[in-house]
């Protein structure tokens, strides 16, 4: 069964479970948190994580990490909607603004 974009959407995910994982992380990976407890959280994947990604997840998240597969429009199009692309791009952005300005000071003399 394909899970639609609608779906995921409306399915409503409390900001408690979206605050776990940062936006950059689930668009860089494709990923969305779904569901947490205080012991577990389910994380939507568009493809099958290896386990070094889930260890790092789980290590970081300090839960278990109950994957499942998703369609990844379907994803992408519920991480625009919870965390919005362009915010995600945006903090891709800063940092890279931050490094060039970080360079840039190097060279400046009083």
């Amino acid at each position: 069964m394909e899970t639609t974009s609608d779906f995921l959407i409306e399915a409503g995910i409390s900001a408690e479970v979206l605050a776990l994982v940062p936006g950059s992380v689930a668009l860089e990976n494709v990923m969305l948190p779904f569901f947490a407890t205080e012991k577990n959280i389910s994380i939507l994947f568009a493809a099958q994580p290896d386990e070094e990604l889930l260890q790092k997840l789980a290590f970081i998240l300090r839960r278990t990490v109950l994957p499942s597969l998703a369609n990844r429009d379907a994803i992408l199009a519920a991480i625009d909607h919870y965390y919005g692309r362009s915010a995600c791009e945006a903090e891709q952005g800063l940092l890279v603004s931050t490094t060039d300005w970080r360079l840039r000071g190097d060279d400046y003399q009083e």
